[in-house]
């Protein structure tokens, strides 16, 4: 940052001689050439001072402090791919889907256009079959043990010995999608903090 000698409209200053045209014409056409705009100012307009009169402090300057607004954007969540999505029976039904239609231009726009449309049918895969598989795997795991307390009271019912079974199946499962997809953050966490002494450690 710097500041000029030479003022950007006749008003600029208070004072002192009388603003020719002449004396903001070229900074203008700087100006206009660069494709900047004045910032929009708050408080005290005259940034110099002659030091007659009233003038803060004791430089000639007044002291200009520059904020930058930021705006609170809400940025989408960028795309993650999750391992466990590939063990999903409708998983590949949807890539070939997908990967069939065609498209008017080159390759590589085949490709984006595919893969952006592969993008939203894998995250309504996942809201549909994976966004609680955490507490899905909880709760498998509590009626695997109940379906094995049960039994244990009445150990050749073969009702039982089915539902055991199917329990378990189901357990197995989820806790393996679960085991994929905690790995798969493990890594990411690796990725991001390497083996340094970090507090991740």
């Amino acid at each position: 940052m710097g500041d000029f000698n030479s003022i950007l409209n006749m008003n600029d200053r208070a004072g002192g001689n009388q603003v020719s045209v002449y004396e903001v014409v070229e900074i203008q056409q700087c100006v206009d050439a660069c494709g900047v705009l004045e910032l929009p100012p708050k408080g005290s307009k005259y940034t110099w001072s002659d030091s007659h009169g009233n003038s803060r402090g004791i430089s000639d300057h007044c002291p200009v402090k520059i904020e930058q607004i930021r705006n609170e954007r809400h940025a989408s969540r960028p795309f993650k791919y999750c391992n466990a999505w590939a063990n999903h029976p409708d998983f590949i039904p949807r890539v070939e889907v997908i990967w069939q239609e065609h498209f008017e231009g080159c390759i590589m726009l085949h490709v984006v256009k595919k893969l952006k449309l592969l993008k939203q049918s894998l995250k309504e895969l996942n809201r549909q079959h994976f966004i609680n598989i955490l507490t899905e795997v909880a709760e498998d795991k509590e009626a695997l043990v109940s379906a094995q307390l049960a039994l244990q009271n009445n150990p050749i019912d073969q009702e039982l010995q089915e539902h055991k079974r199917s329990m378990f199946q189901r357990y197995k499962k989820s806790s393996y999608l679960v085991e994929m997809f905690l790995q798969q953050i493990s890594k990411v966490n690796w990725i991001k903090l390497g083996d340094d002494n970090t507090k991740y450690f």
